[in-house]
């Protein structure tokens, strides 16, 4: 898929490999072709859940290398998992 592991703060973090930006670009000129073609799609999506209420995120930019918390906790508490299908004139 064109993701890469990046060594920060002697953590491995996924990012993305400078080939993923044009295989995108690609998806996205032959997505916008398809509705001229009367094609159907389905959008599939899902949302996490946690328990105790969402998790923290930070963002890690190229020239930051210090935008990482100090301790990655692993997650202990249930996770809920929410579904979701939809077109343009329904959604599930």
């Amino acid at each position: 898929m064109g993701y890469k592991y990046k060594k920060v703060d002697n953590r491995n973090i996924l990012g993305e490999g400078p080939t993923l930006e044009t295989v995108k670009l690609k998806f996205l000129r032959r997505y916008l072709q398809l509705p001229q073609e009367d094609v159907t799609f389905i959008h599939l999506d899902g949302t996490w859940i946690y328990q105790r209420g969402p998790p923290v995120k930070r963002w890690v930019f190229e020239g930051n290398q210090r935008g990482m918390p100090n301790k990655i906790i692993a997650s202990e508490e249930k996770r809920f998992t929410l579904p979701h299908a939809g077109d343009r004139s329904s959604f599930l």
